[in-house]
């Protein structure tokens, strides 16, 4: 009997050793988890600066998701990178990320000399996310680019700011988009080849601007019942990318105002990814609208 009770007692308490034992193993002490973590920042830090390209864009991707401090000294290098594009988009979306202040002048000084289009569309978009209201002076001018992808990315990032400063930029901006120029690409021209094709298409990327702008509008001053009309009549769009990006503002926005609107959509719409996000606005409609 007792020898039976001893193994039973043994059995019981041994699992506890073996715990011990295991934590001794596997977490050997502070010291030794600070050396390892800052062994593992030194090499992201080396692949950023001097990997293969794909391995220093994945580098650059983490160090911006990490938002470990002295990864902004290496973003803040590698966002002039003359060997790649890619780099230097993805080092401005990181450092936007990061939404550190301290990467403005360089976003600033990036912005004024970058030729490429996607990189300066990442820049412009970065300085939004990092949220410093006295950015709005740098990004107004792009509301007036010659590139309508240009502009639409500095309306996003005026709304970003959430400044009641680009009110008026944005205003002067909506005004005069129908005005402004774009040019068609030779494939865009190779797949609308009649003149009503290119006009349409034309009248589909001053739309894509303008919704840009209303959803900062709103942002800014949700009160403002004139363009939120203006934005639920886009729901109309010959643009299904229009359309789809609407039913996302419309869902951020929160507007019980579109709720019939969105119904009407919903009947005639027939791209499945536009109908999934129209559903989606409709039911934030509805609550909107049930807890206003």
């Amino acid at each position: 009997m007792k020898k039976s009770l001893i193994i039973l007692l043994i059995a019981l308490i041994s699992p506890f050793f073996g715990l011990v034992s295991l934590d001794k193993r596997v977490y050997p002490g502070k010291d030794y988890n600070v050396k390892r973590i800052k062994l593992n920042q030194e090499a992201l830090f080396d692949d950023a600066r001097f990997g293969l390209p794909e391995k220093r864009i994945k580098a650059i991707q983490m160090c911006g998701l990490s938002k470990i401090l002295y990864c902004f000294k290496v973003l803040s290098e590698t966002l002039f990178d003359k060997t790649s594009k890619r780099i230097r988009e993805e080092s401005a979306t990181g450092l936007g990320v990061m939404r550190l202040k301290l990467a403005l002048p360089y976003l600033y000084e990036a912005m004024s000399k970058e030729k490429d289009l996607k990189v300066k569309m990442a820049i412009i978009w970065g300085i939004g996310v990092i949220g410093d209201p006295k950015s709005v002076q740098k990004i107004k001018p792009f509301l007036k680019n010659e590139n309508w992808k240009i502009r639409r990315t500095a309306a996003r990032s005026l709304r970003l700011l959430e400044s009641k400063e680009a009110i008026q930029y944005l205003t002067e901006a909506l005004k005069g988009e129908d005005e402004n120029k774009v040019n068609l690409t030779a494939a865009h021209k190779e797949t609308f080849k009649t003149e009503f094709g290119q006009k349409q298409l034309i009248k589909s990327f001053h739309d894509r601007v303008k919704l840009e702008i209303y959803h900062a509008l709103l942002v800014i001053n949700s009160q403002d019942y004139n363009n939120i009309g203006n934005l639920i009549a886009l729901l109309e769009s010959s643009d299904m990318w229009v359309r789809y990006t609407v039913g996302k503002a419309i869902i951020d926005l929160e507007l019980p105002e579109a709720f019939v609107a969105l119904q009407k959509a919903l009947l005639v719409e027939d791209e499945p990814i536009v109908r999934e996000v129209l559903f989606k606005a409709l039911n934030k409609a509805r609550l909107s609208n049930r807890y206003k």
